[in-house]
């Protein structure tokens, strides 16, 4: 398998796409499945460290935002395919936005590792990041 490396302002425009989609209000969407891992992570601000390289900081409301790769999850049917108090599996298919498959493996409510890969606007992506909640949210 191929692994494509992001570039940091990459990483932060799929950050932004994936917080504000899910931040944002969505009309006439189904809610998405929530992981059993995912209830022990605390919302606030969390840094994304993409392997190898590239970091940022973002304000999460809801931890189930640490799913979603580069897809507007609006747009997106979900399934919960691996289900475990520790590691959760989910499949995004997006129509003509594309598809993703991301693993999130919780190490406790403040850390995890994500691993995320699928097609986004007609291109391939695959990254793994750790993920570290730093604190609350500035206000």
């Amino acid at each position: 398998m191929a692994v494509f490396s992001v570039k940091r302002s990459t990483l932060r425009k799929l950050l932004c796409v994936t917080v504000l989609s899910v931040a944002s209000p969505l009309v006439a969407s189904p809610p998405l499945p929530t992981p059993m891992a995912l209830s022990s992570l605390e919302s606030g601000e969390w840094r994304i460290s993409v392997l190898p390289k590239g970091m940022t900081d973002v304000c999460l409301g809801n931890p189930h935002q640490l799913m979603h790769s580069a897809i507007p999850s609006g747009q997106c049917d979900a399934l919960v395919v691996d289900n475990k108090p520790d590691m959760a599996t989910m499949e995004y298919r997006c129509g003509e936005a594309g598809w993703a498959r991301t693993t999130i493996h919780v190490d406790n409510g403040h850390s995890a590792r994500i691993d995320s890969q699928g097609v986004a606007g007609r291109m391939p992506f695959a990254f793994k990041a750790d993920v570290r909640r730093i604190g609350n949210c500035p206000s």
